[in-house]
């Protein structure tokens, strides 16, 4: 089963990029506006600060943010793995 944490430590297969942007393209169609927004720019680097700072959101919203989007994605690798 791959978990989210997983593909951090290590470089990914080619099969693990390509299911896990399948499922990362999923997730973000599930997004509000300023949760994609707040996804896109930490896919981009940005740091908690930075995409506070530019979607006019507190850091406590965009760490709950990333955490539930980090959640859903992690469910969804659960599923796809059984």
């Amino acid at each position: 089963k791959l978990r989210i944490s997983e593909l951090i430590d290590r470089e990914p297969t080619p099969d693990d990029a390509v299911e896990l942007a399948e499922l990362l393209e999923l997730t973000m169609r599930g997004l509000t506006g300023k949760h994609r927004e707040i996804l896109e720019l930490s896919l981009q680097g940005h740091t908690v600060d930075e995409i506070a700072t530019q979607t006019a959101r507190s850091t406590r919203t965009v760490h709950r943010t990333l955490e539930t989007v980090r959640q859903d994605l992690e469910k969804r690798l659960e599923d796809s793995a059984s």
